[in-house]
């Protein structure tokens, strides 16, 4: 529940972000009653490009790869691959953060597994988002081909 609150709570401050982005240097001029049926639209499904979860999800892959390269001395390739293994939940365990430094210095150990703990619950919470932004869109696009088509049906009768 608190992974599906945290993606909740994640998509509606992107999509927020991107309304007000398209606000200030919006692709059309909005009036007032575009704005609430935009805001209300925003409500039940967003309206954000594709793009946008899949840099979010490209972006902490790299932010995990620079912070593994860091603190495990890991190169970064190593720390991307490991970044991206653990924010899918694969896990193959080839590649377990403190493991290195257990028996030298435990402390450090235990520093990195709790870092690396909440790097993939957060990610997790990224990944649930992007997966429901990416399912809204699909939907979206579903809807608005099923309306085409009965459209569609009805010119053709109509002609008929």
């Amino acid at each position: 529940y608190a992974l599906e609150s945290l993606s909740s709570t994640l998509g509606n401050l992107i999509r927020s972000f991107y309304l007000k982005l398209v606000r200030l240097f919006g692709r059309k001029r909005i009036g007032p009653a575009a704005v609430e049926r935009e805001e209300e639209s925003a409500k039940n499904m967003p309206s954000i490009p594709i793009t946008i979860p899949i840099l979010i999800m490209v972006s902490y892959i790299l932010i995990g790869g620079f912070l593994f390269s860091v603190i495990e001395e890991w190169d970064f390739r190593k720390s991307c691959y490991f970044s991206f293994i653990s924010f899918a939940t694969i896990g193959f365990g080839d590649n377990v953060p403190g493991y290195s430094s257990l028996f030298k210095n435990p402390a450090k150990a235990a520093r990195n597994i709790i870092i690396t703990f909440f790097y993939v619950i957060f990610g997790m919470a990224i990944l649930a988002l992007v997966i429901d932004l990416i399912k809204h869109k699909v939907t979206r696009l579903y809807r608005a081909l099923k309306k085409r088509k009965s459209t569609n049906n009805n010119n053709n009768r109509k002609i008929k």
